[in-house]
């Protein structure tokens, strides 16, 4: 047919293959390193950012881990507080909508 591009085929169309997709989250840590990259090349010259990456990394793992310890530790205490605060408590909505926030943060991470 004439203006078809020769490089498309109808059968290549319809074929389906392994294709990489990145998730969301992956595309999130691509982009959070590489904007990390770039603030610590602004921060770290270039000959010590070789030999301290390994430790960069290591410290925001730590980091990572001990946020995600504190969030639970939060989410125990604020259950236990629900548990124990009466029902028409001023402070147990507020603490609910914490919880909540909690437990998306959680379930996200």
């Amino acid at each position: 047919m004439k203006g078809e591009s020769p490089r498309i085929s109808p059968a290549a169309e319809r074929k389906l293959g392994e294709v990489k997709r990145p998730t969301i989250k992956k595309k999130a840590d691509e982009e959070a390193k590489r904007d990390r990259a770039v603030q610590v090349s602004l921060q770290i010259p270039e000959l010590m950012r070789a030999s301290l990456q390994k430790k960069i990394d290591a410290r925001i793992a730590r980091n990572i881990a001990q946020s995600k310890k504190l969030r639970t530790e939060a989410r125990q205490l604020l259950e236990k507080f629900v548990a124990e605060s009466p029902e028409n408590s001023a402070e147990l909505p507020e603490a609910l909508v914490r919880l909540g926030e909690l437990e998306w943060e959680e379930s996200r991470g």
